[in-house]
């Protein structure tokens, strides 16, 4: 085997390993402490047609008028905020937030967010999933809930649309 082909082989043996770290890096799945988690969301939107084949959620927890202590938090500027999710039967609801990590209890998790100041929502990045190009859309009159993941930097993953208890194959 000639150097230049050697050398080659290096470079896309580094280019691999690179990817796949910064792919579970990104995605959390492989970390112990990353925790799953059912949320409820709210109809889903038209299909986001500038995005590509995208469909936007709503989610319950994104209302910030739905935590205690929502007062505190200045809505007119897009502030990073910590919010507190507590378990209420099957979900995991909106309890308060606050600008600081806080410390939780058991039946509590913390999703990392930033207030949208046209709207006074919260953005946790899961906002849009993907679906195939020739999938249909979820029927939004059935119960749609979303599984998800959330690291130990308090960042949000999608890991499953659920429709009708379901998982959603778009």
């Amino acid at each position: 085997m000639n150097k230049n082909k050697f050398l080659l082989i290096i470079a896309i043996l580094q280019i691999s390993f690179f990817i796949s770290w910064y792919w579970l890096e990104n995605n959390k799945l492989h970390d112990p402490k990353s925790q799953e988690i059912l949320v409820k969301i709210t109809p889903i939107d038209p299909r986001d047609f500038l995005s590509g084949n995208y469909f936007i959620l709503n989610y319950e927890i994104s209302n910030i008028n739905n935590y205690k202590d929502n007062k505190k938090i200045d809505k007119s500027k897009s502030t990073e905020i910590y919010a507190v999710l507590k378990k209420d039967k099957e979900w995991f609801v909106a309890d308060y937030i606050t600008i600081n990590p806080p410390k939780v209890r058991d039946d509590q998790v913390v999703i990392k967010g930033t207030i949208n100041p046209d709207s006074a929502n919260i953005i946790f990045d899961i906002e849009k999933y993907f679906i195939n190009e020739n999938s249909k859309e979820p029927d939004r009159d059935k119960k749609i809930e979303v599984l998800l993941i959330i690291g130990d930097d308090y960042s949000a993953r999608i890991k499953a649309v659920l429709v009708d208890g379901v998982e959603f194959k778009g």
